[in-house]
């Protein structure tokens, strides 16, 4: 017999399947995941409180995934930090756009969260790149580096009206800003 811990992984995996499968989110019904999954339907509300949650958590587990290399680039020692920052911001823009769907629900539920989970993750590089800051202050500089680039993904389109432009050009959006904010 499985654990709950079992159960609940292989639920997850199931909801994950159905996502790399291009289904959209919101298409996504409870029953289709329990078929997936070959589970009772009431098993995804016992395991996760809701549909909701569960498709949340399959889309971080998504996201996660293929944000790795990202992550990897932070710690390559080999590179200037400012590059390295650069190049972070690079790739998990090509990954947002890439997932726009899945991004937008992501980002969303940060916003409206007391969650500030996507900055934590250049704390270490801006650091790096001015050891004389504070705590606090690489904490404001993180919010400050993160927050419009979340704000222009969620706002894309209103954003490429805004700027009169035909495409998202995010190096270039990404190099403007950075060096707005001396880095």
């Amino acid at each position: 017999m499985k654990s709950n811990n079992d159960i609940k992984r292989h639920i997850l995996d199931a909801t994950v399947k159905i996502l790399l499968q291009g289904v959209d989110p919101e298409l996504i019904t409870v029953r289709k995941i329990a078929q997936k999954a070959n589970i009772a339907i009431g098993l995804i509300n016992y395991h996760f409180g809701s549909k909701e949650h569960l498709i949340l958590e399959a889309i971080q587990t998504v996201i996660e995934n293929v944000s790795e290399e990202g992550v990897q680039i932070l710690t390559d020692n080999q590179v200037a930090p400012s590059l390295r920052l650069r190049q972070f911001l690079t790739k998990m823009s090509e990954i947002v756009l890439h997932y726009n769907a899945y991004s937008k629900i992501l980002l969303k539920h940060e916003l409206l969260s007391d969650s500030f989970a996507t900055p934590t993750y250049i704390l270490g590089i801006l650091k790096e790149i001015d050891p004389n800051l504070s705590e606090n202050e690489v904490r404001m500089l993180a919010i400050q580096v993160v927050a419009p680039m979340q704000y222009i993904f969620m706002k894309e389109n209103g954003f490429l009206n805004y700027q009169d432009l035909d495409t998202l050009a995010y190096q270039k959006i990404i190099e403007i800003h950075l060096k707005r904010l001396g880095l």
